[in-house]
């Protein structure tokens, strides 16, 4: 079920300047070590005693009850948070997939996807608890948190506005400026090829496609307490054969490369080649798939007439034109053709789909988060309390290690690739699981570590 009317008039004014003045306003506390006070009552809301018969949200999110310098705090702080969260359960059901077991990857890519969720509505200045929200609104010069009121719960309130959010021109605003493949802005990309109106409807459909689980799972508690509380094998489970499941995993990793002038080039190139040769097919005459021998050429004309707007040295030029027509990286990337499929749930592969969409969703929503850092002025030296606990506790480094770019913690998932690469040309497959538990364990152990990928794609 879409937003109600009610809703949508209140999601209007959730404001983005109200969300900047709320980080800026943050500086207070990371001063002191800490995203936001150490008592702020919306941190220790789900502290409090279980046995209360008065949930505590109900008490404290009533107006004139509603703490808005603390509300207002623990909203934007969640941006961030979420976000690392989003990348942590990712890499824990990543683990999991790699061992086949499939139930539990699809509980925690789910949850991949709700935080990432989470962290995009809270950078729109919509926070989001159980059964009460709150909106961000005001500018500038303030921050006024506000309840909203005739909203659902956490799962389909987050779809709700989800949908909402990937309608309006605001979220392909958005997605046209963080999203930079070859470091150019995908609105800037869209504007050589003249075909800049078709923004909003392919950044809406990306969202939807890519939102999809928590549609399902949101309207359908039934379903979603069936990944959560079940059994898994009360009756008899195919699952996805072993080196397929480790090739996925390899190519995620491939996909998530940082480059120095865009954190995910790999993902948004990718994007870009889709998104380019659906307008194509479907909006510039003759109308016809330029993947046909006879439409080809057409289609690397138009290519090659939209990359001279760029102004791309030959090169780069032709690299691009090559890698947009298929010359280069024929195949369309398994993630991506992942993220948009529709298996059920049943389906052996479904988590891989839901795994697919829990990293473009991530992609987004870090995109999102590095961009409000910088333009609130917060440097990697400002939230050191936060990312070096963060990756110490995670694994990732040492305590005494100090990470001059992040970018250096490819490094390891590199060497863990070739080292899978090396293995499989002389272990052909069909492999099975224990194979892979007893020859590439240590090298999937980093291919879990997705909090690498949150770190380096802020791009602080």
């Amino acid at each position: 079920m879409a937003a109600s009317t009610v809703l949508k008039k209140q999601l209007k004014r959730a404001s983005r300047d109200a969300v900047k003045t709320a980080i800026t306003k943050l500086r207070r506390h990371i001063s002191n070590q800490h995203w936001i006070g150490l008592n702020n009552i919306y941190a220790k809301l789900y502290r409090r005693n279980p046995v209360d018969h008065h949930s505590p949200s109900d008490v404290i999110f009533r107006g004139r009850n509603l703490q808005q310098r603390q509300i207002s705090d623990y909203v934007a702080a969640s941006i961030f948070t979420h976000c690392g969260d989003g990348w942590s359960l990712l890499g824990r059901a990543l683990n999991l997939q790699g061992k086949g077991d499939v139930s539990s990857c699809v509980h925690l890519a789910y949850y991949a996807e709700l935080r990432a969720a989470m962290s995009l509505l809270a950078t729109e200045g919509i926070g989001v608890f159980n059964k009460q929200h709150v909106i961000m609104t005001g500018s500038t010069s303030g921050v006024i948190p506000t309840t909203l009121n005739g909203t659902g719960r956490t799962h389909k309130f987050v779809w709700d506005v989800l949908e909402y959010w990937a309608n309006r021109k605001l979220s392909s605003e958005i997605l046209g400026e963080i999203i930079t493949p070859g470091s150019i802005p995908l609105s800037d990309w869209f504007n050589a090829f003249g075909v800049q109106t078709y923004l909003q409807s392919v950044g809406s459909a990306w969202l939807k496609t890519w939102g999809i689980d928590i549609k399902r799972f949101g309207e359908d508690q039934i379903l979603r307490n069936h990944s959560s509380y079940r059994p898994s094998r009360i009756l008899p489970k195919i699952i996805v054969p072993a080196d397929d499941s480790l090739s996925f995993s390899s190519e995620l990793w491939k996909m998530c490369e940082p480059d120095s002038g865009s954190r995910f080039n790999e993902i948004d190139k990718h994007l870009l080649r889709e998104s380019l040769a659906k307008i194509y097919i479907t909006s510039i005459p003759p109308f016809a798939d330029p993947h046909t021998t006879t439409n080809n050429a057409k289609y690397k004309l138009w290519i090659e007439q939209g990359i001279t707007h760029l102004g791309l040295v030959p090169e780069v030029q032709v690299n691009w034109v090559n890698f947009l027509t298929w010359n280069i990286q024929p195949n369309t990337s398994r993630i991506i053709e992942s993220a948009a499929g529709t298996a059920s749930v049943e389906d052996p592969a479904y988590h891989l789909q839901v795994l697919a969409r829990a990293v473009l969703l991530l992609r987004i929503s870090t995109g999102i988060s590095g961009k409000l850092l910088r333009e609130t002025g917060f440097t990697k030296d400002d939230l050191k309390f936060w990312w070096h606990p963060y990756a110490t506790d995670h694994g990732l480094i040492k305590k005494t290690m100090l990470v001059s770019d992040f970018m250096d913690l490819w490094s390891d998932i590199d060497v863990a690739i070739q080292d899978i690469e090396t293995w499989k040309s002389s272990n052909p497959a069909p492999y099975s699981y224990n194979q892979l538990a007893r020859n590439v364990s240590h090298q999937l152990s980093l291919l879990g570590e997705c909090e690498r990928i949150s770190l380096w794609g802020l791009g602080i």
